[in-house]
């Protein structure tokens, strides 16, 4: 059952191969920097700033489909 739930789904579609390296990315990242954040007591503007990166991959995701590069570039414009 575990198979069925957590291999198979990597295994039968392409785009699920690289899943498990962004879940990492996402999560040391993530960790990373609400872990400062929270030290310099700003977790308010981490949040705020996560949401406006969010918009702008959306974008780019909207413009250009799901090119990393498009997606990355919106984020990086929205971010600022």
């Amino acid at each position: 059952m575990m198979r069925e739930i957590f291999v198979l789904p990597v295994v039968d579609f392409g785009y699920m191969k690289c899943t498990p390296v962004v879940y990492i990315a996402i999560s040391v990242g993530g960790t990373t920097l609400g872990v400062f954040l929270m030290l310099r007591r700003m977790s308010v503007t981490g949040v705020a700033k996560f949401h406006v990166i969010l918009r702008g991959a959306a974008v780019g995701d909207f413009v250009a489909g799901l090119l990393l590069g498009a997606m990355t570039g919106g984020a990086a414009d929205h971010g600022h």
